[in-house]
């Protein structure tokens, strides 16, 4: 396992990525650009010594290596179109997993003023996360304002919690309005570090809430919303308290859902 690490944006070249641009329609309003992180195009950047370059060309997963976040997953537009209806502004928003981080950027877009995104990978947050929310900068935002408003931070989930609180006089670290996280709970073998790591940001969110979108069920890999709900609803808070977990929203075909998981203070 690699130690975990913030990742600095590199500005001056945070926009010149050559990946094709398309946009995810979220509403009427409202469009996300992002770029299509092609396999072939990816593994060039990365290059043949890279770890990840037998595993990008190969398959979507390869668990303790790549955790498939140069995939755009169907849950991540769910969890945006959720996210429009409720108060962003001026919140701060955490996604875990994030990826190509649509809906952290989603906040961005609605105006949230502090954003942190976690990926397993490093080169994932380089070659998606950064590059796409350069392409959301708000209308008169600067790329310079919107970076100096979000951190980027490689790390497992197993060691996100001991990380945030050995880095909480950074200011982005401190407390949580929204915590989120798209299609990550394929996997059943990785329940606890994610219930752990959602339990203790919730632990120093007074307000907090966790949002978790994906499918009901994941065929053939375990998993799924309803197995996670269960699996967090039995864990308690740092201070004792009752995990709750809730359905909040079901997509029309019933495949995905999104949970809202708090504390019971």
């Amino acid at each position: 396992m690699f130690t975990p690490q913030f990742v600095q944006p590199n500005l001056q070249s945070v926009g010149d990525s050559t990946f094709p641009v398309t946009s995810v329609s979220i509403s009427p309003a409202i469009s996300i650009r992002r770029y299509r992180t092609q396999p072939q195009q990816v593994l060039s950047i990365l290059g043949d010594e890279s770890a990840l370059a037998p595993v990008v060309a190969s398959t979507e997963i390869e668990p303790g290596v790549y955790e498939g976040g140069f995939t755009c997953w169907q849950g991540s537009e769910a969890l945006c179109r959720y996210l429009t209806t409720l108060p962003i502004a001026g919140k701060r928003v955490i996604e875990l997993g994030c990826g190509h981080a649509l809906p952290g950027i989603q906040c961005s877009l609605m105006g949230a003023s502090k954003l942190v995104f976690q990926d397993f990978n490093e080169e994932v947050l380089r070659l998606a996360t950064i590059p796409n929310l350069a392409l959301n900068a708000r209308p008169g935002q600067s790329t310079a304002s919107l970076f100096d408003d979000a951190l980027f931070i490689a790390s497992s989930w197993a060691d996100l919690p001991a990380f945030l609180q050995a880095n909480a006089d950074v200011p982005h670290l401190s407390q949580y309005d929204y915590i989120l996280a798209a299609e990550v709970v394929y996997r059943e073998s990785n329940f606890e570090s994610l219930a752990q790591s959602i339990i203790s940001l919730l632990s120093v969110s007074p307000d907090g809430q966790a949002l978790v979108s994906g499918r009901v069920t994941y065929f053939g890999v375990g998993g799924g919303t309803d197995a996670f709900s269960a699996f967090i609803s039995s864990k308690v808070g740092g201070n004792g308290e009752k995990v709750l977990c809730e359905e909040v929203s079901v997509s029309e075909n019933l495949d995905e859902n999104i949970l809202k998981i708090t504390l019971q203070r």
